[in-house]
This record gives structure tokens, C-alpha cells and sequence, in this order.
């Protein structure tokens, strides 16, 4: 049996009360390469904005928008903008494996298949050989989260980033699905692969009665 286990608290509890025998592995499961396509990445390196001072940190005055439309903050962060089916995304100053790092549950939900429902997100592996920081923009559509708004129509959209009243919950349609999105965007490409290395844990033995308090 191959089991994820996140929790160091949740490995000793399982050790002590029912004898939980395991050792780590990697294996390969299916999931994505995300590589560069034949034009070219579409985006260029950037030089990380010096950290905020802790003073700066706790300035209570409102935050600007930038011209982009997402928080004008320094540092590296993803920000996300949701308004129906459509989403826009910012990943500033972050590493091409901290990008492939986010990117399976934005592929899930493009997909109709979203974590909330109990499908397993794609797991994606950085191919592109890509090694400085940089600031990319994606803006696509989102199967699983037009289903939402659906659902719930007067639920509140996702638009923290910028701080203004969320539009009304419009499916949308109108953009790209995420994999497009990704190539014409930012001249990447997402492969399939049956070869994305995953650590496991695998239980040997475990009792399926605990131990009395």
C-alpha cells in the first residue's frame, strides 16, 4: 500500500498506537512536463525587489495597485484573481519549480476535475531548464471553478488581489484553457509524462486495532 504521510506528528502517533511499519521510496506516476515550446519563453528574467523592512510590514495604510492590477508588494507570491469560470494569475519572482509546484491544481480545475470533488491533482515537473526568477502572467479559463459559480451564484468571487467588490459570478468561457494558456501566454508547453518522481511512503505492516490508552 503507498500512502503520503505530511505529518511527522501523524508518522509517531501511527508508530505508537498501531505499530506502523514503513520506509521511503520515489516512483514515477503520470502527470505533466511543462517545457519550452519551439518559440521560446515569452517573459524574461527579473532582479528580486530588496525584502521589506518589519516596519513597512505592519503599515496599516490600504495597499496600491499596480498597473497590472494585482498588489504592488515586493517579494516573492502568487496571486490569484477569480471572477467565475476566468482566472487571472501572477507568479512573481518565483523559480520555474515554484511555478510547476502550483500548477497542478490550476490543471485539475481547467479540467472539470477539481480537489474539492475528490480528484487527485496532476502532478507537474519542471523540463524547461529555466534556473534564474521571473514574473509571469496567466489568464484562463476554469471548468471546475464556472461549476462553482453555477452552484452558487451569489457566492463572492475571488478578488482579493486588488481589493475591489467582486463582479457577479459569470461562468465566462471567452479564454484559454489552462494548457493553451500556458503555450501562447508564455511560450511553455505541457507534456504528458509517465515520469514524474513522486516521494512516497509504503507501509509494510500496521495493525488495524490501536493500542488501549
Amino acid at each position: 500500500r503507498r500512502v503520503l504521510f505530511r505529518s511527522k506528528m501523524l508518522q509517531n502517533l501511527l508508530a505508537e498506537r498501531f505499530h506502523l511499519v514503513f520506509h521511503r521510496d520515489t516512483r514515477n506516476f503520470p502527470g505533466y512536463a511543462l517545457v519550452v515550446d519551439k518559440g521560446g519563453p515569452k517573459f524574461k528574467e527579473v532582479t528580486p525587489a530588496p525584502a521589506a523592512d518589519s516596519d513597512a510590514a505592519r503599515d496599516p495604510r490600504p495597499m496600491t495597485i499596480g498597473a497590472d492590477g494585482f498588489p504592488d508588494l515586493p517579494g516573492p507570491r502568487t496571486l490569484s484573481q477569480i471572477r467565475g469560470g476566468d482566472v487571472r494569475a501572477k507568479y512573481q519572482e518565483r523559480t520555474m519549480s515554484e511555478v510547476v509546484s502550483d500548477l497542478g491544481f490550476p490543471i485539475g480545475a481547467s479540467l472539470g476535475k477539481s480537489w474539492i470533488d475528490g480528484y487527485p491533482q496532476p502532478r507537474v515537473i519542471d523540463k524547461t531548464g529555466l534556473t534564474e526568477k521571473y514574473t509571469l502572467f496567466l489568464e484562463y479559463y476554469s471548468e471546475a471553478n464556472a461549476a462553482l459559480a453555477r452552484q452558487f451564484p451569489g457566492r463572492a468571487d475571488s478578488d482579493a488581489a486588488n481589493g475591489s467588490p467582486p463582479a457577479p459570478s459569470d461562468p465566462g468561457g471567452g479564454g484559454p484553457n489552462i494548457f493553451a494558456a500556458i503555450q501562447k501566454q508564455l511560450g511553455l508547453r505541457l507534456d504528458k509524462t509517465a515520469d514524474v518522481p513522486l516521494d512516497i511512503i509504503v507501509v509494510e505492516s500496521v495493525d488495524k486495532v490501536p493500542t488501549a490508552d
